[in-house]
């Protein structure tokens, strides 16, 4: 018995050694639980942190849905999506289906029925519309779970806040269109060019005026490079291939329609390992620039030749006045035949010398208010009798006043010439002739190509359907006695007659042609305006009586043949070959009933010279002499003033002489 209970003894002292050690275990446990659990709480917390912040920085809402209970849970940020306070407002379907913008209602309700149903869910893009009217673009995306026995149980996704992104693609979309349209305006084009792939990609298209979508590699392109600029525009493309220079150049192309154009390549080149990979850049259509330049390029040389005519022809005046003026004394139109050769050969060059100047714009003109419409359909009247059967005439009427500031004689000769040289270039296969008259206005782009002022202009438009002329032959021609007709059927002198006298009426010319096609010419006159006309003063012929006359001419033969001349019609004269010559003998002797002088001389003008004179004696006539040229409106606004062109003969002279010395 003593030995069992040593042993029960025994056994509960382990036992209460056990217990003690157990509870200790407890204690310890316990303690390691409360810290882990802490330390887990503090890891969670910070964990639920970063995501709520992942998701309000994402616009990225959750959501669960517990299928069992119904219960559904969201996150703040989907609170923040739909416009709920979660600390208020409920998160249930029905909370959620208020916010969804009543014509998407059904169709979300339709897809998330049918993803419960088939167990798949679908991604759904809809609105959410809040209590203030705001809208926003959402996507919902979600996901099923299913426990052990495959039986649905949850359901959780996301609902992503779209309005932001779509807001700022919609902005780059217009940006885009906007870069687009204005590039498309300006004919600004891009391409990138992979040199690994030999992929080409751009909008090199749209300036070669291909209609989209077109596919082009770099061997299209290079058809498409006139066979002039090829070779150069290969070797330099190889050349940036191979590492070379990198800068822009230009090049001739052949656009949609067989049309010329002119492109400026600004390229750019990426390198990888010191060796090309990308060549990517610009390309802009410079072909209105540089057709501008051309235009301008062909006015300037068009204005050197007129003045390098006008200087012959003024210098051929004075010998053709001289010639004149003396046949007149030896005999001319007496009938001596020689004599009457001379003279007649005189007037003819005299006929060429005005011509001449009529290109250089620098013939005497008398402008005056003309209607071009009306003055174009009696144009066709005349030169229409000339016409064959197998030619048409079609006449646009005008539908507006036409009224130009010109001189009549011109406007019938630029008008003859157009019409006569569309009958002559439709003379074999026959054709159509298309006139019209309109009014236009020219802006400062296009006037200042062709060196005239912007504003409102009256358009004579002469089209044929003719044999039409080169590219070389264009640019020729209104250069003077150039001409495309057969040897002895044409002078070279009718076009650039037109283009000296459009010219001196401020007026502009433009062309266009194709062999075989036919040819438009377009004439542009400044609408007239009443204030800049100057009254036509007319003078009779009522005397031939002695005058005492001072002649002031520069060019001693000149001077000395037109003094003769008076002479012989009984006038007094005192001959000068300077102004200040002239205005010493105005000064000693006095008393001149007429004033001759020539417009252009070294010291001063002949108006000038008239302006010191007239200080003296204001009521002085004159007679002002030119081989040249001279201001039309300050001639004609002079009182009793009278403009005599170079050469002339003895009769025109006594009567200009005695027309400005009339007492009306």
């Amino acid at each position: 018995m003593a030995g069992d209970d040593e042993s029960r003894e025994r056994l509960e002292h382990e036992n209460q050694q056990l217990r003690q050690r157990v509870s200790e275990l407890e204690r310890q446990l316990g303690r390691f639980d409360g810290e882990r659990t802490a330390e887990l709480g503090a890891g969670l917390s910070e964990r639920l942190a970063l995501w709520q912040e992942a998701e309000r920085i994402s616009h990225l809402g959750t959501w669960l849905w517990n299928l069992s209970t119904n219960e559904v849970r969201w996150s703040d940020e989907l609170y923040r999506i739909l416009g709920y306070d979660p600390d208020v407002d409920p998160s249930n379907s029905e909370a959620f289906f208020a916010r969804v913008h009543p014509d998407d209602r059904d169709r979300v309700a339709q897809v998330s029925r049918a993803g419960v149903e088939s167990g798949i869910s679908e991604q759904v893009d809809f609105r959410i519309l809040w209590p203030d009217g705001t809208i926003r673009h959402v996507s919902m995306s979600g996901a099923l779970l299913f426990d052990a026995g495959g039986t649905l149980v949850r359901a959780v996704g996301t609902i992503h806040d779209l309005t932001d992104e779509r807001a700022t693609a919609a902005e780059l979309r217009a940006r885009k269109q906007v870069l687009d349209e204005v590039a498309r305006a300006v004919g600004v084009g891009w391409f990138r060019y992979d040199v690994r792939t030999s992929e080409l990609t751009g909008s090199l298209e749209r300036v070669l005026g291909l209609s989209a979508p077109t596919t082009l590699d770099l061997a299209g392109v290079a058809e498409r490079v006139l066979p002039s600029d090829r070779d150069r525009a290969v070797a330099r493309w190889q050349s940036v291939l191979a590492g070379g220079e990198v800068s822009p150049f230009q090049l001739c192309v052949l656009r949609a329609g067989d049309r010329l154009g002119h492109l400026y390549v600004v390229p750019t080149v990426e390198y990888d390992a010191g060796a090309p990979v990308v060549v990517r850049g610009v390309v802009v259509d410079v072909s209105e620039r540089v057709e501008l330049e051309a235009r301008l390029r062909q006015t300037e040389k068009m204005d050197v030749l007129g003045q390098v005519t006008a200087g012959v022809a003024h210098d051929f005046n004075n010998l053709l006045t001289v010639i004149l003026c003396n046949t007149a004394r030896i005999g001319g139109g007496r009938g001596d035949e020689a004599v009457d050769y001379i003279e007649s050969a005189a007037q003819s060059a005299a006929h060429l010398t005005r011509r001449l100047l009529a290109f250089s714009r620098q013939a005497v003109v008398e402008p005056r208010e003309v209607e071009a419409a009306q003055a174009l359909e009696e144009c066709l009247a005349i030169v229409g009798r000339t016409f064959e059967d197998h030619i048409v005439i079609e006449q646009t009427p005008a539908t507006e006043q036409t009224t130009v500031c010109i001189d009549p004689g011109q406007l019938q000769q630029i008008l003859l010439n157009l019409t006569v040289n569309a009958r002559d270039a439709m003379a074999v296969g026959g054709g159509t002739l298309r006139t019209g008259c309109d009014r236009v206005t020219v802006d400062a782009t296009r006037a200042a190509a062709h060196g005239a002022t912007p504003g409102d202009f009256i358009r004579i438009r002469v089209e044929d359907t003719g044999v039409g002329m080169s590219e070389a032959h264009l640019a020729r021609i209104f250069e003077p006695f150039f001409t495309t007709k057969e040897p002895g059927k044409g002078t070279g002198l009718g076009l650039a007659t037109v283009f000296g006298a459009v010219r001196q009426s401020d007026g502009f010319l433009e062309v266009r042609s194709k062999l075989g096609v036919g040819t438009t010419f377009e004439v542009f006159l400044p609408v007239a305006i009443p204030t800049q006309l100057a009254d036509a003063r007319t003078a009779k012929a009522v005397s031939g009586d002695p005058r005492r006359i001072l002649l002031v001419e520069d060019e001693p033969d000149v001077a000395t043949s037109v003094a003769r001349m008076l002479r012989g019609f009984g006038h007094e004269v005192t001959a000068c070959t300077t102004p200040s010559g002239g205005i010493d003998a105005w000064r000693q002797a006095g008393g001149y009933e007429l004033l001759i002088t020539d417009y252009l001389m070294p010291e001063m003008t002949g108006i000038q010279l008239t302006e010191r004179l007239r200080a003296d004696r204001p009521e002085l006539p004159v007679l002002i002499l030119s081989g040249w040229g001279y201001e039309g409106d300050r001639v004609t606004a002079l009182e009793r003033a009278q403009a005599l062109p170079k050469p002339f003969t003895g009769e025109e002279l006594l009567q200009a002489v005695s027309r400005v010395t009339s007492p009306t």
